[in-house]
Parts: structure tokens; C-alpha cells; sequence
């Protein structure tokens, strides 16, 4: 009780089902995601600065110089437990 655990998995062991069960257990996952097409939407929003957003370190805290793009307002997560984010 009170422990977080992390469960890391690469690109082959990252089915959906696994990843809701681990969800429903209270467990972080940390997956690895192979884009399914590269898709000409995706390639301009790196250049579109409206989907860039400061990059956070372990505390919380802004990194100097760190930018990063919340893929989900570009691609649509389907069935993925809520809150997964790339």
C-alpha cells in the first residue's frame, strides 16, 4: 500500500489489454509506440508551434530549453486506458 510501481514495456509487449489491466490495477505503464502510418498531419504539427508545449523534469518543474508535443490532439488514442499520452 502507498508503494507506485512502474511497469516499463517495449513496442512487443504493449497490447491494449494488457495495458487496461495494468490500469485497472493502479499501475503506471511506460510503452514504447510505433506511429501506424506515417501521416503527412503528424509530420507538420512538429513544425507548427501551437502543439509545443515546456518540457517538465521529475519535479515538476519547467526545463530549460525542453519543448515537447502532446501527440493525442494529433492522433486519436483509440482504446487506450484514460490519460494514456506519447
Amino acid at each position: 500500500m502507498g508503494v507506485k510501481i512502474l511497469v516499463r514495456i517495449d513496442i512487443a509487449g504493449s497490447s491494449r489489454v494488457l495495458l487496461h489491466h495494468l490500469d485497472s490495477l493502479g499501475i503506471q505503464f511506460s510503452i514504447s509506440y510505433s506511429l501506424p502510418v506515417v501521416k503527412e498531419r503528424f509530420i507538420r504539427c512538429i513544425h507548427e508551434k501551437k502543439y509545443w508545449e515546456p518540457a517538465l523534469d521529475a519535479d515538476s518543474k519547467q526545463r530549460q530549453n525542453g519543448r515537447v508535443i502532446d501527440v493525442r490532439k494529433v492522433i486519436d488514442l483509440k482504446d487506450y486506458p484514460p490519460g494514456t499520452r506519447i
